[in-house]
């Protein structure tokens, strides 16, 4: 480096004096001298000025990779891009498992009924199930009219008088699967029986009885009495009886009177002399 204006030169942080140049000679270069001794060292001097820039040396091998620097902040989304033709499509994957059955829709309105078919052969009856259980008994209908049972309703407009006589009728009023004759009357259904007869008495002081036989035989506490007090006295016996039946039986009723001008007493037409009734009421 040349520095024509300084008169000491620095070297190595030491200050070395020149001599003086002496003058130029014309014979050939000698050998480099020794180098000089160093010479004391001063103090640093103001540091002068900066020199020119030098030329700009070679690029240097380029050094290792520096540790990568914090990451920027994310720039602002760039428009999109054209969208790209449409891929192959790919193959079917494997079908999956099959979910569980929804909940039922509601129900679709009915479709207008179809045209009937051929009617098929009739099928083989099958076996009689077992019966099944007795439902609830429904509410009691109206009472329907009466059926036709046993019965019959006999009278007598003629005074009868005579003691031991059997009762007899000369007028049948109603009868049904019954027959009367000679004051004998035939039974021709079984089942229990209603006898109600009411009997006009008068004629003059006399004690008077009135019962029931069945099939010739007295049926007991059937009997009933009658007392007259003179001729104008007249009394009325009604009675009324059950009987078991049986298809056949005959019933009679039977008089008896202590004085024969006392007895059955008709009063023309008001009043018979006696009325009987017999009713069918239960088997």
């Amino acid at each position: 480096m040349s520095c024509d204006t300084l008169d000491d030169i620095i070297i190595n942080n030491f200050v070395a004096i020149p001599g003086p140049i002496g003058p130029t000679g014309d014979g050939v270069t000698g050998p480099t001298g020794l180098q000089g001794v160093s010479g004391t060292a001063t103090n640093t001097g103001a540091t002068g000025p900066t020199g020119l820039q030098g030329d700009t040396g070679p690029t240097g091998l380029q050094g290792d990779n520096g540790s990568q620097g914090d990451t920027g902040l994310q720039g602002d989304t760039g428009l999109q891009g054209e969208t790209g033709p449409t891929g192959q499509q790919g193959q079917n994957g494997q079908e999956g498992l099959t979910g569980q059955t929804g909940s039922q829709g509601p129900t679709g309105q009915t479709g207008p009924t179809g045209l009937q078919g051929l009617i098929g052969s009739t099928g083989a009856t099958g076996y009689t199930g077992p019966t099944g259980q007795q439902g609830m008994i429904g509410v009691t209908g109206p009472t329907g009219p009466m059926g036709l049972v046993s019965h019959a309703l006999y009278i007598s407009a003629t005074g009868q008088k005579v003691s031991g006589n059997v009762i007899t009728y000369d007028s049948v009023i109603e009868q049904y699967n019954m027959t009367e004759s000679g004051g004998a009357i035939t039974f021709n259904e079984n089942g229990k029986y209603l006898i109600t007869y009411n009997a006009q008495i008068n004629g003059d002081t006399a004690t008077i009885d009135i019962w029931l036989n069945l099939n010739t035989v007295d049926l007991n506490y059937t009997k009933r009495r009658c007392s007259l007090q003179n001729v104008n006295d007249w009394k009325f016996i009604s009675f009324t009886y059950q009987l078991n039946i049986t298809a056949g039986d005959i019933l009679r009723l039977y008089l008896t009177t202590d004085n024969v001008n006392a007895g059955l007493t008709a009063v023309i037409p008001d009043i018979a002399s006696i009325v009987i009734s017999l009713n069918k009421i239960s088997d």
